[in-house]
């Protein structure tokens, strides 16, 4: 792909010329670039690509019709170097949330005792939920974390006597509803 640079004739061009030269705009440059070719064929993979991008942008469409999800994209945007509200909503779906940590060093089974999870999105997440299972597989509590200086912070509501063998399974949901899980057997 060329870039056009101070030429008169062609600044500004759009579109085709014959079938072998397309002219594009992309900001304030003008490209010039071989026909693309579409494949008729495509793989299970592409398709599935597709899929994911036609959700990508039905989601960022959905959010520009929201004057105040609009602006916090458009600051997002500003913050991240992109191009608009609607690329920054773009790629807020297309990015998984990411649980990085479970830190149960300061959970001892009694009331009161603090789980801290650092869990990550490229804009915010809406939800992290704890749940925190016996030996068993029974579930002894679930609940909500609450955001405290960047980590996600939980409170044990229930007493557990058997913490070895317990697990403490977390969930993080962003604002296109991307969902990631982490475990931490105990």
């Amino acid at each position: 792909m060329a870039s056009v640079k101070d030429n008169l004739l062609t600044k500004g061009f759009s579109g085709r010329i014959g079938d072998e030269i397309v002219f594009r705009q992309v900001g304030k440059r003008t490209l010039v670039a071989k026909r693309p070719r579409k494949s008729t064929l495509l793989t299970p993979g592409q398709e599935a690509q597709r899929e994911l991008f036609r959700k990508a942008v039905t989601f960022a469409k959905t959010m520009m019709l929201n004057p105040e999800v609009k602006a916090d994209y458009a600051l997002r945007a500003r913050m991240a170097g992109l191009a608009s509200p609607y690329s920054a909503a773009v790629t807020d779906y297309l990015k998984q949330p990411e649980l990085t940590s479970i830190d149960t060093d300061y959970y001892q089974g009694a009331v009161g005792d603090i789980i801290w999870v650092i869990a990550l999105d490229d804009f915010k997440l809406q939800k992290v939920t704890v749940v925190i299972q016996r030996a068993d597989g029974t579930m002894l509590e679930s609940g909500d974390a609450e955001l405290t200086n960047g980590r996600w912070k939980y409170e044990a509501s229930q007493a557990n006597a058997s913490v070895v063998g317990s697990k403490v399974i977390v969930t993080a949901i962003d604002r296109p509803g991307r969902i990631a899980s982490l475990e931490k057997l105990l």
